[in-house]
């Protein structure tokens, strides 16, 4: 709800996040873990771009949305439902990549379920690789289209 053009986003971001891969990361980057995906914004993106994406997000509502959308664009994308905190646990295995993108690290409570969380990244992270995480700042966001989509709601 917050891009005018979902579809065109993830096209749009996944090339974004490439060029950050490209020019930031030394060696190949082939396995990303996406710990928050939502509904697969990056997720859906970087797996048509060719990447191998496990992807998991608190919320199983909005996992079964991504897992439809994948499945809708036949993307093989390793879909879950998991806590942040808890993502080294559940997963069990190390990433070139691990994402937290889009304002999910501002919804955990604490500085230590913010340290918990970022201690299971970098478990979640092989030894060389990265972890990228995004904060928006929805105080200077354009929130029209978003308030029209939940008046539709109601």
């Amino acid at each position: 709800m917050l891009y005018p053009n979902w579809e065109q986003s993830i096209s749009k971001q996944a090339v974004q996040l490439e060029e950050i891969f490209t020019n930031n990361i030394d060696g190949d980057v082939t396995t990303i873990l996406d710990v928050s995906c939502g509904i697969g914004t990056q997720s859906l993106g970087l797996a048509m771009k060719g990447y191998s994406v496990s992807a998991s997000d608190l919320s199983s509502h909005e996992v079964r949305r991504a897992i439809k959308k994948a499945e809708k664009r036949k993307l093989d994308i390793n879909f879950s439902v998991a806590n942040m905190k808890s993502a080294y646990e559940h997963h069990q295995k190390q990433f070139d990549i691990v994402l937290s993108l889009d304002n999910a690290v501002p919804h955990l409570l604490n500085d230590d379920d913010i340290l918990k969380a970022f201690k299971e990244f970098f478990l979640c992270t092989k030894q060389g690789g990265s972890c990228l995480i995004s904060v928006r700042d929805y105080a200077n966001e354009d929130l029209t289209k978003t308030q029209e989509v939940i008046a539709k709601l109601k």
